[in-house]
């Protein structure tokens, strides 16, 4: 196989990718908003240091899926505007 065929299939690799982070994103997402639903529920019964250390994961999920919501756009915007821009190189 030569480059240029090697080329040709690396948006096939990149799409594969980013069907994987929106999906690490829905299951972040909804895991996420049960955390919340559950911590709402019980923030009576729980300690408050358990409490914070739900938070932060919270806080961390919602870093995490901005990041990847970020590359997720980037990589929609290339695909969408010069589809091999981002793979191929301009030498």
């Amino acid at each position: 196989m030569d480059e240029n065929e090697i080329r040709i299939f690396r948006p096939v690799f990149v799409y594969a990718n980013l069907e994987k982070k929106k999906r690490l994103v829905r299951g972040v997402t909804e895991d996420r908003d049960r955390l919340i639903i559950e911590l709402k529920n019980y923030s009576n019964a729980l300690s408050p240091f358990l409490i914070n250390v739900l938070k932060s994961n919270i806080d961390q999920w919602n870093i995490e899926i901005y990041d990847w919501q970020e590359e997720i756009n980037k990589i929609e915007e290339v695909r969408s505007g010069s589809n091999h821009s981002l793979f191929v190189d301009d030498e």
